[in-house]
């Protein structure tokens, strides 16, 4: 699987503002670049803008240099996540 694969699609994205990570937010991935990822996303964009005290009227596309991603969390409504705990593991 490659993360091209989901272009256009939902995935949870953290990503490092002012040296520390945001929590696991829902973006829309728009493309994948060599060295980073355009992405979508209202919720993003309000985090983002308040760390930089700005404001927008629109929700902007936004590149993000891979060095600035946390991680990435992709789901599938296909597979089931099984908990250790509730296996008594």
């Amino acid at each position: 699987m490659s993360l091209a694969d989901w272009i256009g699609k939902e995935i949870q994205l953290s990503v490092r503002l002012a040296d520390k990570d945001t929590p696991l937010t829902p973006v829309t991935l728009l493309a994948v670049e060599h060295n980073g990822i355009w992405i979508e996303s209202e919720e993003l964009t309000q985090l983002c803008l308040q760390a930089l005290a700005m404001h927008a009227s629109k929700t902007p596309q936004i590149f993000l240099p891979l060095s600035s991603v946390a991680y990435v969390l992709i789901g599938s409504e296909e597979k089931t996540a099984l908990s250790e705990k509730a296996l008594g593991v």
